[in-house]
């Protein structure tokens, strides 16, 4: 599951990122390009919202899933066209994939979440 939510950001933010490029700099984008402040109790209740949402709507897995297959084959297509645009970039696409598959790599299995208040 950790995985699974790690590798839907990961699609998150690359969409995000070539919607950003084809559309140029806006006064939206530089806001949206500052990072997120929520405190440490803000940030756990929407990992339990999530999670409860989750168990709840198994079919939110499913597609997840499915859209997760999309943006890799998306991801697969982008990366070759941009080789065939510069083939010297070749080499930073095959560091960053070798990073990210490091950190996609399956860790503990999600907790529950707390109970309700």
């Amino acid at each position: 599951m950790k995985r699974l939510l790690l590798l839907f950001a990961a699609a998150l933010t690359l969409t995000a990122t070539v919607r950003a490029q084809q559309a140029g700099p806006t006064p939206a984008s530089a806001a949206a390009a500052q990072p997120i402040s929520i405190s440490a109790d803000e940030w756990q209740e929407l990992r339990a919202a999530r999670a409860a949402a989750i168990q709840a709507n198994p079919d939110l897995v499913a597609e997840n899933t499915r859209l997760m297959e999309k943006m890799r084959d998306l991801e697969t297509k982008l990366n070759a066209a941009m080789i065939k645009t510069d083939p010297a970039i070749a080499p930073t696409l095959a560091k960053f994939e070798a990073q990210r598959q490091r950190s996609a790599a399956p860790g503990p299995p999600p907790t529950a979440p707390p109970p309700a208040k």
